[in-house]
């Protein structure tokens, strides 16, 4: 997957600065192989008797450079779509999980609002296409853990972004699918180190805060509020999901 950020970022030279005997981190190979071996995936998938499938489709392969679409990219995906529908798997489409076209990284990604636009654009291009085929959605893969577990107000517009990016995927699927549409959120339960002590308890409130709540709250509510930064309103926000992924 060449044209993606995390591609060109296991390239670099100091890739693994802070793990320099490459326990814990490797450049990407084959693994299952399965771009390639999908076919036969497929058929072990039906053959061992499953009903549900969650995948998700890359965004660096459908649109590899700005404003170009990779049509034998798409039809990979909608064959393999296709195959799962045939063999009676319902299917559970992300359509952001992590990874997303180098070009769109070094515009900014999601750090700006203005490259909404860019992920808008890819979805209108890309949803009339696949929706057929899906029986259910998330628009993004656990968002809120972006950024590290215990984030600061400097990630603040990244979260308020990530939201309202989340919004317009919601209501852009809702113009050709009838399925239910949510984001995948990492769930981290958190505890005080010291149950009765007063400052862990406020310290564990506050990590619950910048990694579940201003995610629960704004889908609840429509507004974006985190600590330390000013907070707003989107009303595209507030009730933009049909279940708890």
């Amino acid at each position: 997957n060449i044209h993606s950020q995390a591609w060109y970022q296991e390239q670099q030279p100091d890739f693994f600065k802070d793990d320099p005997q490459h326990l814990t981190r490797a450049v990407s190979g084959l693994a299952c192989d399965h771009y390639r071996r999908y076919r036969d995936d497929v058929a072990l998938l039906a053959n061992l008797g499953h009903k549900a499938y969650r995948m998700s489709i890359e965004w660096s392969r459908i649109e590899p450079q700005e404003g170009q679409w990779d049509h034998a990219a798409l039809a990979h995906y909608l064959d393999l779509l296709e195959r799962l529908g045939q063999n009676g798997i319902q299917v559970f489409v992300t359509l952001h999980h992590f990874t997303h076209p180098l070009w769109f990284d070094q515009m900014g990604a999601f750090t700006k609002a203005e490259n909404l636009r860019f992920f808008e654009r890819y979805l209108t291009f890309l949803l009339p296409k696949i929706s057929a085929f899906v029986s259910g959605w998330n628009v993004f893969n656990e968002f809120n853990q972006w950024g590290g577990l215990w984030g600061g107000p400097e990630l603040a517009q990244l979260k308020f972004n990530m939201l309202r990016a989340h919004a317009r995927g919601y209501h852009l699927i809702k113009q050709y699918s009838t399925a239910p549409v949510s984001s995948a959120h990492a769930f981290v339960h958190w505890f005080p180190r010291r149950y009765h002590d007063d400052l862990d308890r406020r310290m564990a409130a506050h990590a619950d805060f910048v990694t579940n709540e201003f995610f629960f709250h704004a889908l609840r509510t429509g507004e974006l509020v985190y600590p330390q930064v000013d907070a707003g309103f989107d009303p595209d926000v507030k009730g933009s999901l049909d279940y708890w992924a």
